[in-house]
């Protein structure tokens, strides 16, 4: 059991949430690195995220994750210095140590060691280090590491000469006294002003920042050559929990820096003690960034964020749907008030009400579903270091462009998709992008794209895979169809290209030759697309043999509400999502045919099978489904038939990427907003059924699965066409 002593459960889910970020930051500064080469920028952003991630670790008490840290900090270092040249193998290693350093995080998480050695990792860079030293122009010394333990100096060195401005500035900043990682907090103050200036000395010192101490104040100065201090306190109160940043005094420029290099010798004696609170230690941090200083004061705002759990977010959404169901009960009741005692002042009073409390609730609605939205870039982000190894391993060229990463959607939808866009993005990989030499061959540049892109679409979040690959070929799609007893010979023969592409979401059926660790086994695109219609979204393909597929997702924003078209049958009342729903329209007896032994209507030129939900739901129904309502020669017979014409009898188109179906009801209710509530484990899956909803009287009401009742006809019509 690995154990932190010292450190509370909030201290260590503050220290998670943070290496997270840390984390993602350097995967992806080595992804841009990798691909546009040194950029002081990019290596300023690695080398932060790693100096970030070793102060907190040693915090923490992870000696193996601050260790790690420390060596890619010097290593990366060097780079900064331009005394080793980013190449492959520098490139691989930096790369090792982050999936190193993630399960190192992951530790921490679960409080269980991996059993991890990072020895041979460590001693790889060393040996970079070594190397760089025996061939650069210098050495390594103390000074040179950011946040390094130089022996001769409690002042913190990093590259870069002396900026000469109009003065230079003293802040001391205070922490919240709610603030668990205070230390840490710290460093992000000083990394957050180096880029604006030189930092002439902290207090603490840099080394005791990072080597956890507790620390009530922080004191840095820094060069400043602005008009106005102000961008510094900005910048300083940009970090979370600093409760206040004060401007202690404005000096001539080059003053407060005399005065360190003058306590220089002093400060070397008091490193075993720790330094007096009378004399300035630490030392300039931080490299330019290419940073415009002063430029923040125009675009810098005040941190206005606070971390809320998501228990509590999906505890306000429960409440708020609660709310909606009373809304919509309250306004049936004041509608049938209003029928029977129109004139009635309490009546009136009621209404007025009624409608006040609705546009609260709707209001209230929508601002829960904002706090509960998330960047999609919080998904996008695992794909960049995903297509890189992929490609590298199949030996292919591959620039993957992401596309509307600041799209927002619900945090539970965006927990979900994770898995299906994986799938997708490997097969746009796999099985999309061709090798250097085929793409040369065809008449392509050799490197591949693959696009990766989000927009909102009405209450829709729309996500598309594209890439400018082979496409699909519907011909080797039929075939592997037929060799797997999927489809037979003679409906391939009927089958068009579209409905033949979309086989490849049919369990089993693969077109790969050959079997490896990206495909060949059949699976991954049936699951691709169940989970999807599990979330209410839909998939559909896009593809020009020779040119390349388009993958298009469409997800509701939200799961917990959505709209929905209410209809009877058999006294019963059922939610269809309003998404499925592609029109309505009345059927007479004489309208359906009997096509693969079920009835079908024709629509447009369109044959559109039927599905009565008493096959499902009830017995009952399905004794009066057509073959009841419908006499021999095509007249409504006697008796039930007769009554049931007599309701009118509605047919709802509904459609998924699989096909059409119509859905016979007996009425239409209306169109609404419903709650999404699960039928639990007691109940378990019932075929056809994605939840229930309660409605405004209290009465229950199924919501209908429609991929899933489409499928089951889509699946008896090839089975008639194979019998």
């Amino acid at each position: 059991m690995l154990e932190f002593p010292g450190m509370t459960a909030d201290d260590i889910k503050v220290f998670l949430i943070e290496a997270e970020e840390q984390l993602q930051s350097l995967e992806d500064g080595l992804l841009e690195l990798e691909q546009a080469g040194e950029d002081d920028e990019v290596i300023g952003q690695i080398f932060r995220a790693a100096h970030t991630l070793k102060g907190s670790s040693a915090t923490l008490g992870h000696d193996k994750m601050a260790n790690l840290t420390h060596s890619m900090e010097s290593v990366l270092d060097l780079v900064r210095k331009s005394q080793l040249e980013v190449g492959p193998d520098l490139m691989d290693v930096l790369f090792e140590c982050l999936d190193v350093l993630r399960v190192l995080n992951r530790e921490v998480e679960t409080g269980q060691e991996s059993g991890e050695d990072i020895t041979v990792l460590t001693g790889r860079l060393l040996d970079i280090i070594a190397f760089a030293e025996e061939g650069g122009s210098g050495c390594i010394s103390g000074e040179s590491e950011a946040g390094g333990s130089g022996a001769q100096s409690t002042m913190t060195v990093v590259d870069g000469g002396i900026m000469h401005g109009p003065g230079d500035v003293e802040l001391r900043i205070a922490f919240a006294d709610t603030c668990q990682m205070p230390s840490v907090r710290a460093y992000q103050v000083v990394d957050r002003l180096s880029v604006m200036g030189n930092i002439i000395y902290t207090r603490p010192s840099m080394e005791l920042i990072e080597a956890g101490q507790d620390i009530g104040e922080l004191t840095v100065a820094i060069e400043w050559d602005g008009d106005s201090p102000q961008p510094l306190v900005e910048a300083a109160m940009d970090v979370s929990d600093v409760k206040s940043a004060l401007v202690v005094q404005v000096r001539p420029a080059g003053s407060l820096k005399g005065e360190v290099d003058a306590a220089a010798e002093a400060s070397r004696a008091t490193v075993a003690s720790g330094p007096k609170e009378s004399e300035p230690t630490g030392v300039e941090a931080g490299r330019k960034a290419g940073v415009n200083r002063g430029s923040r004061s125009a675009t810098s705002t005040r941190a206005t964020t606070v971390r809320v759990d998501v228990a509590r977010l999906d505890a306000l959404s429960n409440l708020v749907a609660e709310l909606v169901i009373d809304r919509t009960h309250l306004a049936q009741l004041e509608s049938k008030l209003a029928e029977k005692h129109g004139g009635d002042e309490l009546v009136a009073g009621l209404e007025r009400t009624s409608t006040h409390k609705g546009g609260v609730t709707t209001w209230l609605q929508e601002a829960i579903n904002k706090a509960r939205m998330f960047p999609i870039d919080n998904v996008f982000r695992r794909f960049p270091r995903m297509v890189r190894d992929l490609a590298q391993s199949q030996g292919k060229e591959i620039d993957f462009i992401i596309e509307g990463e600041d799209t927002e959607l619900d945090r539970s939808v965006s927990e979900e998709i994770g898995d299906p866009l994986i799938h997708l993005i490997r097969n746009a990989v796999g099985h999309g992008i061709e090798t250097p030499e085929e793409r040369v061959a065809a008449g392509k540049a050799p490197k591949g794209t693959v696009r990766l892109s989000a927009f909102h679409q009405e209450n829709y979040i729309v996500i598309e895979i594209a890439d400018d690959g082979r496409g699909i070929d519907p011909e080797a799609v039929k075939e592997s169809a037929i060799r797997k007893g999927l489809i037979s010979e003679e409906a391939a023969a009927r089958m068009s290209d579209r409905d033949a592409v979309n086989l490849i979401f049919s369990p089993g059926l693969s077109t790969s030759k050959k079997v490896d660790d990206v495909s060949g086994r059949g699976v991954g695109m049936d699951i691709v697309r169940k989970n999807i219609e599990r979330l209410n979204g839909s998939i559909s393909i896009n593809t020009r043999l020779g040119e390349g597929s388009t993958f298009t997702v469409k997800l509701p924003l939200t799961l917990a509400i959505i709209r929905a078209l209410l209809v009877a049958y058999d006294s019963r009342i059922y939610a269809i999502p309003l998404a499925s729903v592609m029109e309505i329209t009345r059927i007479e007896p004489s309208d359906i045919h009997t096509v693969h032994k079920r009835e079908a209507i024709r629509l447009r030129g369109d044959v559109i099978p039927l599905l009565w939900l008493g096959e499902i739901f009830s017995k009952r129904g399905e004794e009066r489904g057509a073959a009841e309502w419908m006499a021999a020669d095509g007249r409504p017979e006697d008796g039930a038939a007769g009554e049931a014409q007599s309701r009118r009898m509605f047919a709802v188109i509904t459609s998924s990427h699989e096909g059409q179906v119509g859905l016979v009801v007996d009425s239409l209710v209306g169109e609404m907003e419903i709650v999404i509530k699960s039928l639990g484990s007691f109940i378990g899956n019932i075929p056809g059924v994605s939840g229930v909803t309660i409605l405004g009287d209290g009465r229950v009401a199924l919501i209908l699965d429609i991929p899933s009742l489409v499928r089951r006809v889509v699946e008896e019509r090839n089975g008639a066409e194979r019998g």
